[in-house]
């Protein structure tokens, strides 16, 4: 669509993004970034770059619309010091996964006007048309959970090569039961099962008290599952040393 309907130009150079984060990426930065790399592979001139914010506990798709408005407000962006004075001469590209009531839209627009930004185009996967004069925010929860609505669901996803894991996926994980935790954790390989650790202590979960219990659960049983790992490759070195392999 952005080319078809003659959004972008070949000629131009753009600075594509998608939405806040801290460390645990959004599910839309994915997006963003496979549409830059389709976007340079067809020869245009896009570069990707990340907007930066602080995490906050809730889920945005599950909360009203006052709700979203507060966090929102509380959410302070910013982009590397190097890249503002790059973003003042080239168009900008934001990328969504779907817009439900313009909030979040809104928000990144002022961001954009504070740096002097004064041309950037906003894609979205999917627009949420309200026409009967209400706002649905809680549509997105049930899209987003349609499928995937537990944590032996996620698993399946999880044990992919291309599993890219974002804030809300370890928020999911963070709410869900310690039995469910463990059982998780018991199918997942321990790189992608660091990386979530990693990222969940990056943006702060950790000291969360919504999530401080599970996270706990969460890093004890992955740190048994290392040292096991550890013993056992020990173990079979010392096998193979015996017998002078």
């Amino acid at each position: 669509l952005l080319i078809s309907q003659g959004a972008i130009e070949r000629k131009t150079e753009y600075f594509l993004c998608g939405s806040a984060y801290q460390e645990a990426p959004t599910a839309a930065n994915s997006i963003a970034k496979e549409l830059t790399q389709i976007l340079v592979n067809r020869g245009y001139g896009i570069k990707f770059f990340k907007i930066h914010s602080q995490a906050f506990v809730q889920d945005y798709s599950g909360l009203s619309l006052t709700d979203r408005g507060t966090v929102l407000s509380k959410i302070k962006l910013d982009v590397d010091p190097a890249l503002r004075c790059q973003l003042l001469a080239k168009k900008v590209i934001f990328i969504d996964d779907i817009q439900i009531t313009g909030l979040h839209k809104r928000h990144v627009q002022a961001f954009f006007s504070s740096l002097g930004i004064e041309q950037a185009i906003f894609g979205y996967i999917a627009v949420l048309n309200d026409r009967d004069g209400k706002s649905h925010p809680l549509i997105e929860w049930a899209l987003n959970h349609s499928e995937i609505n537990n944590l032996q669901k996620l698993s399946i996803l999880a044990s992919k090569d291309d599993f890219q894991p974002n804030a809300r996926i370890c928020k999911f994980i963070l709410a869900s039961s310690s039995k469910e935790i463990e059982d998780f954790i018991d199918v997942l390989p321990l790189e992608t099962l660091t990386l979530l650790l990693a990222m969940m202590r990056a943006d702060g979960y950790h000291t969360q008290p919504e999530y401080q219990v599970n996270f706990h659960t969460l890093s004890k049983i992955v740190n048994e599952k290392r040292v096991k790992i550890l013993d056992k490759t020990k173990r079979s070195s010392e096998k193979y040393l015996s017998i002078g392999v």
